[in-house]
C-alpha cells in the first residue's frame, strides 16, 4: 500500500509530485492577513485530502501531515482525519530553541520578556553561549508583536514533531537562472565570468529586504569607497500597508536614488540588478563575500557554497540567526546591530544607519577577515550535525473568535465611568477582544445621567451597550437590601442578554471569554459559572482597601473576630496599609453588628472571583500592590491594577451652567481656586452647608462649590440640584452677593473638567476614588472630607500614608438613613482650606510628581500597562484553551 504524506505551505498544497492550487479566497487585514487566508482555506483543504484516497486506479493510505511553520491552525484538519502532525520549520534549530524557551519563559513563569532587554545577555539552552539582548527578536522589545510570536510558538508546540529533523540543507545545489525576459541573470554571469575568483561582494536581503534613499546613498559609498568588486541586489521599498514583496527600480527611478554619478564611476567594477538568482551567483567561484540579512534560507545557501557572509540581519528571527553564525559557529563576521520589525502596517523602521565614514569597511571585513581554510573546515563540520527534536508542541490559532467579554457595572452613574473607560482601554489595546456592557438601572429612576455617558461612546462593532429591562422589586424592600433585590432581579435579563452575544446579526460568532463584574455585583458570578468562563471583580476602590476588605473577611472567618471587637480597638494593623489605621477610619459597615451580614457577603463574593482588576496603578499604591504577592491572607488571589480609568480630555455636558464655570475660571490666577465637590450622592444638611458658606467666605479664596440638596430619608436617588429660590435660603443671608466677585455655586459638577483646569488649585472631596484618582491625574491636591462608604480608609491613605493631601474631617461619616456623626465647624473647615491652597506645602510637591506617573503607567512600559498585557492574555487564553 502506498503511503501518503501531505504538505502544506502557505500558498498550495503538494500532493507527492502533483500540485493542488486551491480555491482563491478574499484578502484580509495584514496583521492576521495569512492566519485569515488559511481558515478561509481550511473547507477546500478538506475536501482535497478526503479526495486522495479515492482516486480513480489508485489507493493510498493517510500518513501525515506536513504543515509549515506558520501553517498549524492546519493541525485541526489533521486532528479530523486522525492522521499526525508535524511542523516543517524553514528556520535554524537554535533559533527553535530560542522560541520555544521564550515561549515557556512567558506562559509559565509569566516572565515579561522585555524584563531581558534589562540584561546583557540571556542564557539560552539551544545556544552554546548566553546571548546579548541586542539579537533577540524583535517581538522581545516590542510587546505589540508578543501576541504573534505567542501564538507561532504555541502552534509548534501542538504538533507530533519538528522537521528539522534536521534533514537540511534543503536547497537546489544545481541553481538555474530565472529565465527572465530582461536576460539580467545572463548579463551578470557573464560580467562574473571575467572576475578574479573571490573577489566579488554580493549584497543581496532577501525577498523582502530593502533600505530608504539614505540607506541606499550611506551603502553606496562604502561600496564605492572600498574600491571592491560588487554585485547588489537593490530593491524598491514596498507600499506601506500592503503585504506584497519589495519591487524592482526602473532604470528611471535608479538614478534619483543612488549618489549622482555613482553607476558611471562603478560601472567597471560592479553591477547594480534587480531581483536576484541568489543560489546561482553565491555559486560562482568569482563570489568571495556576501553581505545578507541572515534569512535562513540565504544563510544555508552562503554555507552550502562556501562564501562567508557579513551579517546585516533585518527582522523576525534574523538577529539571532547572525549571533549563531558568527559568535557560536564563527563563519560570518559581525558588524551591525540592525534591526527592523514589521509593524501594524507592515512597514519597516529602520533604527541605527550604517554610517559610511566608520574606519572598520564592511567590505573589507568581508574580504579579508575570514582565512579561506577556516572557514571551509566550519562549513564541512556544520553541515554533517545531525540532532533529534522530541519536542511536542500546541497552537495557537492566529485567526481567532472575537473574545465576548461581558462587563456588569453597578447601578447609577458613580461606577459606571470608570468601567466605560476600562471597556475603551480594553479594545484599544487588542482589537481580538468584544465588549458588552450590560447596565441596569433603579427602578422608577431617569438615570440621565447614565445615559449621558453610555450615549458618548463612540460607535464600534468592538463595544456595545445594552440597557437591561426595569425590574420590579419586592414590595416593601428594605432601602439597605435594594441593590441585592435589583440583582436578583435582573439575573433572567443578564442570562439572555449573554446567551444572545455569540449570535449576533451580521458578525462572526465571538467566544464567551469572561465576566468582569462590579465589586457590588458579585451575585452575577452564578451566571459566568452557568455559562463555564471566568469571572473577574473590577474593583473601583483603591488597592489598599481592597486589601483591607479581604483581610478583615478572614478574621470575621477565620479567626471568628466581629465587629464589637474591633470597636475595642483604637487602630488595627492591615497589611495593605503601610501604618495601622485607626478604628474610626473603616467604613461604617465594619462597626455596626446589623451590616456584618452584608460585608461578609461583600467580601465573600470577591473572593470567590477569578481575579480582580483595580482601578488603581502600582506607582501610587506600591505598597498595597506588593502585599498581595507576598502576605499570605492576599497572595491566593490574582490582582491587576490598570488605571487610572478616567477621561483624560474632559468635555462638558453641554449646559450652558458647564460654560459659564468654564469662562469665569478662564478669568481666574493659576492654582488659585478651591473646588468643593462631594460625589454623585454626596449632600449635606443645612447646618453643615452654613458651616461651609462662613468657612469660604473667612477665608476669602476664590472657589467652586457643587451644593446639591440632599436626596428625601430611604430613597435609592442621588442628590438633586437646588432651585435658585431655595439655594438662597440654604445658604447664609447675602452670601451669593457678598462672594460674587470670588466664586461660584452650581448643581451638577462637571468635576473631572474643573480639575483639569489650571485655574483650580484644590480639591475639597469625598475621597471617593474615582474622584481622587481625578485629582490626582490632574496634579491638584485634596483636603480630605470623607462622608460613606470606604471613603474614609482612603482619606487616611491620601493624608496619613500617600501625604498628598492635608486632612478637614478624616472620621466624618454619614450613615445610610441617618444623620452624620458630628457637624464639622467653619473653624476647622477654613483651616483646611488655607492648608490646602499652601503653595509651598510639601503634598502638592508630591501630588504632582504622582500626577506624572499616573499620566505614564499606562504608555509602554508602566506598571498598568503591562498589568493590563497580562490581564488580556489570560481573557485571550481562555479563548485557545
Amino acid at each position: 500500500m502506498e503511503e501518503r504524506l501531505l504538505i502544506f505551505t502557505k500558498q498550495k498544497i503538494y500532493i507527492n509530485q502533483e500540485f493542488t492550487i486551491l480555491q482563491n479566497v478574499p484578502n484580509s487585514e495584514f496583521f492576521s492577513a495569512i492566519n485569515a487566508l488559511l481558515e478561509a482555506q481550511k473547507p477546500n483543504i478538506i475536501q482535497a485530502v478526503s479526495n486522495l484516497t479515492t482516486r480513480e486506479g489508485q489507493h493510498g493510505h493517510l500518513s501525515a501531515f506536513v504543515v509549515d511553520m506558520f501553517c498549524t491552525t492546519m493541525i485541526d484538519v489533521a486532528n479530523e482525519f486522525n492522521v499526525p502532525t508535524l511542523v516543517f520549520y524553514t528556520f535554524s534549530v537554535a533559533s527553535l530553541g530560542l522560541n520555544l524557551y521564550l515561549h515557556t519563559l512567558r506562559e509559565r513563569d509569566n516572565i515579561d520578556l522585555t524584563q531581558l532587554l534589562q540584561e546583557k545577555e540571556a542564557a539560552i539552552p539551544s545556544f552554546a553561549n548566553p546571548i546579548p539582548s541586542n539579537p533577540l527578536p524583535s517581538f522581545v522589545r516590542n510587546k505589540e508583536r508578543e501576541p504573534f510570536f505567542m501564538s507561532l510558538a504555541r502552534g509548534l508546540k501542538k504538533v507530533n514533531g519538528i522537521i528539522i529533523y534536521p534533514v537540511g540543507p534543503l536547497l537546489n545545489p544545481e541553481p538555474k537562472t530565472k529565465g527572465t525576459v530582461d536576460a539580467d541573470s545572463d548579463d551578470i554571469m557573464k560580467w562574473l565570468h571575467n572576475q578574479p575568483p573571490s573577489s566579488v561582494v554580493f549584497l543581496c536581503f532577501g525577498s523582502r529586504g530593502y533600505f530608504d534613499e539614505d540607506q541606499v546613498k550611506e551603502i553606496a559609498h562604502v561600496v564605492e569607497n572600498s574600491g571592491a568588486r560588487f554585485v547588489w541586489s537593490l530593491r524598491k521599498p514596498l507600499v506601506k500597508g500592503t503585504m506584497a514583496a519589495p519591487s524592482d527600480y526602473s532604470l528611471y527611478d535608479l538614478g534619483p536614488v543612488l549618489p549622482e554619478g555613482f553607476l558611471d564611476r562603478t560601472a567597471e567594477i560592479g553591477r547594480i540588478i534587480r531581483w536576484a538568482q541568489q543560489a546561482q551567483i553565491l555559486a560562482h567561484p568569482a563570489i568571495g563575500g556576501f553581505v545578507s540579512h541572515y534569512g535562513w534560507n540565504s544563510t544555508l545557501e552562503s554555507i552550502y557554497f562556501g562564501v562567508p557572509i557579513a551579517a546585516w540581519p533585518l527582522f523576525v528571527e534574523q538577529q539571532a540567526n547572525a549571533f549563531e553564525l558568527v559568535c557560536e559557529l564563527q563563519i560570518g563576521v559581525w558588524r551591525l546591530h540592525w534591526i527592523i520589525g514589521w509593524s501594524l502596517v507592515v512597514s519597516l523602521t529602520i533604527l541605527t544607519y550604517f554610517n559610511s565614514n566608520t574606519p572598520s569597511i564592511i567590505i573589507l571585513i568581508i574580504l579579508y577577515t575570514i582565512p579561506s581554510h577556516i572557514y571551509k573546515k566550519k562549513t564541512q563540520e556544520y553541515q554533517t550535525i545531525q540532532k533529534t527534536v522530541t519536542h511536542r508542541v500546541s497552537v495557537y490559532p492566529s485567526k481567532m473568535k472575537k473574545a465576548e467579554v461581558v462587563i456588569i457595572p453597578s447601578p447609577g452613574v458613580g461606577h459606571l465611568v470608570s468601567t466605560l473607560e476600562f471597556a475603551k482601554l480594553l479594545i484599544n489595546r487588542d482589537n481580538r477582544l468584544r465588549i458588552t456592557i450590560l447596565v441596569i438601572k433603579f427602578p422608577h429612576t431617569t438615570d440621565d445621567d447614565v445615559d449621558v455617558y453610555t450615549k458618548s461612546l463612540p460607535i464600534s462593532d468592538s463595544l456595545q451597550v445594552i440597557n437591561l429591562p426595569e425590574c420590579s422589586l419586592p414590595p416593601n424592600t428594605e432601602p439597605r437590601f435594594v441593590m441585592n433585590a435589583l440583582l436578583e432581579a435582573q439575573k433572567p435579563n443578564v442570562k439572555q442578554a449573554v446567551s444572545n452575544l455569540t449570535t449576533r446579526e451580521g458578525q462572526p460568532p465571538g467566544h464567551l471569554a469572561a465576566f468582569v463584574v462590579d465589586m457590588f455585583c458579585t451575585t452575577m458570578i452564578d451566571i459566568a459559572k452557568e455559562f463555564s468562563i471566568p469571572a473577574l471583580i473590577f474593583f473601583t476602590s483603591g488597592v489598599a482597601f481592597l486589601g483591607l476588605m479581604l483581610h478583615l473577611h478572614t478574621l470575621f472567618e477565620r479567626d471568628n473576630i466581629d465587629s464589637t471587637q474591633l470597636l475595642q480597638q483604637n487602630e488595627v494593623a492591615i497589611p495593605s496599609f503601610a501604618n495601622s489605621i485607626p478604628i474610626n477610619s473603616l467604613p461604617s459597615f465594619l462597626l455596626h453588628k446589623e451590616y456584618e451580614s452584608f460585608f461578609m457577603n461583600f467580601a465573600g463574593g470577591i473572593k470567590k472571583a477569578n481575579a480582580i482588576i483595580v482601578n488603581s496603578f502600582e506607582e501610587l499604591e506600591s505598597h498595597a500592590v506588593q502585599s498581595f504577592f507576598s502576605h499570605p491572607d492576599l497572595a491566593e488571589l490574582p490582582v491587576y491594577p490598570v488605571g487610572p480609568l478616567l477621561n483624560p480630555e474632559p468635555k462638558t455636558k453641554g449646559t450652558d451652567e458647564s460654560d459659564d464655570i468654564i469662562k469665569w475660571l478662564d478669568d481666574q490666577p493659576p492654582s488659585s481656586v478651591v473646588f468643593l465637590c462631594f460625589g454623585s450622592r454626596g449632600s449635606f444638611d443645612e447646618d453643615q452647608v452654613k458651616e461651609i458658606a462662613h468657612a469660604i467666605e473667612n477665608c476669602g479664596a476664590r472657589f467652586v462649590w457643587s451644593l446639591r440638596k440632599p436626596s428625601p430619608k430611604g430613597i435609592m436617588v442621588s442628590p438633586s440640584d437646588y432651585p435658585l429660590s431655595d439655594l438662597e435660603s440654604v445658604l447664609p443671608e447675602g452670601f451669593l452677593d457678598r462672594t460674587t466677585g470670588i466664586g461660584r455655586v452650581i448643581g451638577w459638577a462637571q468635576q473631572a473638567q474643573i480639575l483639569a483646569h489650571p485655574a483650580t488649585g484644590g480639591f475639597v472631596s469625598h475621597c471617593g476614588w474615582n474622584s481622587t484618582l481625578e485629582s490626582i491625574y490632574f496634579g491638584v491636591p485634596i483636603a480630605a472630607w470623607p462622608l460613606y462608604a470606604e471613603q474614609q480608609a482612603n482619606a487616611f491613605e491620601l493624608v496619613c500614608e500617600l501625604k498628598i493631601g492635608v486632612e478637614i474631617a478624616l472620621d466624618y461619616k454619614v450613615g445610610f438613613n441617618e444623620g452624620p456623626n458630628y457637624l464639622v465647624t467653619a473653624d476647622k473647615i477654613e483651616r483646611g482650606i488655607r492648608n490646602l491652597l499652601d503653595k509651598d506645602g510639601e503634598f502638592r510637591k508630591k501630588v504632582i510628581e504622582m500626577s506624572e506617573k499616573s499620566k505614564k503607567t499606562l504608555l509602554e512600559g508602566g506598571s498598568s500597562y503591562t498589568y493590563l498585557g497580562h490581564l488580556i492574555d489570560y481573557i485571550m487564553n481562555q479563548v485557545s484553551n
